[in-house]
């Protein structure tokens, strides 16, 4: 009942919408300003509050909570950068053009038919070197535990940016998935003040953690597509209604090229797709990113 990561089916007693899917989002658009002649030195930055600092050159542009907005705003001069708690990962450059990293492979099956999103978590903590299985994400992934019911032709149940909506095992009880906040505070845990939530930016943004060799976690569809409006529904959620699709999916995206993004999907039914449908799948899914940064390799 109800899908997410591995489902097909769809109860004929939900109402298709024609509204983009809703996801929450922490992205606060907030700069802290200094002047031309000053440096983080000058005036410390709260990396706790605003990790990401923009510069130009050694002109330093503003400090921000979120990628999205260091990024967005970088990119109005030339020669600017991005760093992450004074680790560059970012530059107003072309992307190299390719790139492909290997990364464990891990399958979501049997255990987990809704486990996805976790199974992909854990596919980017082992290859930054952290020891943890899927079924240990699993337990401790935070849970909505809104209980599903059907009134007036609705689905009532959980909202996936608060916690993993019902049961992850199997398909015989209700439940649907998790996306990036909850994830993201369960990768916290694991690589403390190293993951970066890069969720709103722009997918060419993301070339620069893969030209890096770090891989990128994502939400997408298992199509890899961007789906028609009928293959979304509208829940009623603790916080409002939101439109879900059964066909959600999370990977682990290990490499570009000019045509294709390779993935390391969780399934193991694909290893890469079509470009520009992938990334139309990944903007229409809220644009959910997470990734990490290797401070072991700052000089």
């Amino acid at each position: 009942m109800l899908g997410g990561c591995a489902s097909s089916t769809v109860d004929e007693a939900y109402l298709p919408t024609n509204t983009a899917v809703a996801v929450q989002s922490t992205i606060k658009p907030a700069i802290i300003p200094l002047s031309n002649d000053q440096t983080d030195d000058d005036n410390p930055i709260n990396f706790e509050l605003t990790p990401y600092t923009a510069w130009q050159d050694a002109i330093f542009i503003g400090a921000f909570p979120e990628y999205e907005a260091a990024v967005g705003e970088a990119k109005h001069f030339a020669g600017s950068s991005v760093q992450f708690k004074k680790r560059p990962i970012w530059s107003n450059v072309e992307p190299a053009g390719e790139a492909l990293i290997d990364a464990p492979l891990i399958y979501q099956m049997p255990e987990l038919e809704r486990g996805c999103e976790v199974t992909s978590l854990a596919m980017l903590l082992q290859h930054a070197g952290i020891n943890v299985d899927k079924m240990t994400l699993a337990a401790a992934i935070h849970k909505d535990s809104t209980p599903f019911t059907i009134k007036d032709h609705m689905i009532h149940f959980g909202n996936p940016n608060d916690g993993f909506v019902g049961d992850m095992a199997t398909f015989e009880e209700p439940g649907y998935g998790v996306y990036h906040q909850p994830v993201k505070e369960l990768a916290e845990t694991y690589l403390q003040g190293q993951i970066i939530d890069a969720t709103g930016a722009e997918f060419d943004d993301l070339y620069h953690f893969l030209d890096q060799g770090v891989p990128v976690w994502g939400i997408v569809n298992m199509d890899y597509v961007e789906l028609d409006d009928d293959a979304f529904e509208t829940w009623d959620t603790p916080e409002g209604t939101m439109d879900i699709t059964y066909r959600e999916h999370s990977v682990l995206v290990t490499g570009y090229d000019d045509h294709y993004i390779y993935i390391n999907d969780p399934l193991g039914e694909e290893e890469r797709t079509e470009k520009a449908d992938f990334i139309a799948a990944w903007n229409q899914m809220g644009r959910q990113a997470i990734t990490y940064v290797k401070f072991s390799q700052q000089s």
